[in-house]
């Protein structure tokens, strides 16, 4: 049993758009690779939880998360960067009578608890171009 549990320094949280495709599963950047978050706390930052929120009327796609070692695009390359996660993101129709899609990977149990190592990057990636885009939000904690 841990005695001293280790709490967290502060929350943090960032956010991107995205509609272009990158179909590369290594995340070499194709110029639709988006930065979403850059840990810089001295122990790392945890991830609570990413959001996709469809902005409107989109076809389905799929969500890519990236871990990488830079933070500069043109450097991201298969020896600096692992594919984390991928959801798929289902088709969606604006309409004034109901919602859209709020997609949501948790990251907030014991399970399933990630920590990004200090320096790293969190990017995002969508497989299939989508018209309206999607919001992408990221949540965590410094420790």
């Amino acid at each position: 049993m841990n005695n001293f549990p280790i709490q967290f320094n502060k929350i943090v949280s960032a956010n991107t758009t995205i509609l272009a495709a990158n179909t590369n599963r290594y995340g070499i950047d194709n110029g639709n690779t988006k930065l979403l978050f850059k840990s810089q706390a001295p122990t790392g930052t945890k991830i609570n939880g990413i959001t996709a929120k469809a902005l409107g009327t989109n076809v389905a796609t799929v969500l890519r998360l990236f871990l990488s070692k830079t933070d500069l695009l043109n450097k991201i390359d298969n020896t600096n960067t692992i594919l984390i996660n991928e959801t798929t993101l289902a088709a969606t129709t604006a309409t004034a009578t109901a919602i859209l899609t709020n997609n949501i990977i948790s990251y907030s149990t014991d399970t399933t608890r990630f920590i990004i190592p200090t320096g790293w990057c969190l990017y995002v990636t969508l497989g299939t171009a989508v018209a309206a885009g999607y919001h992408i939000a990221f949540f965590g904690a410094d420790y």
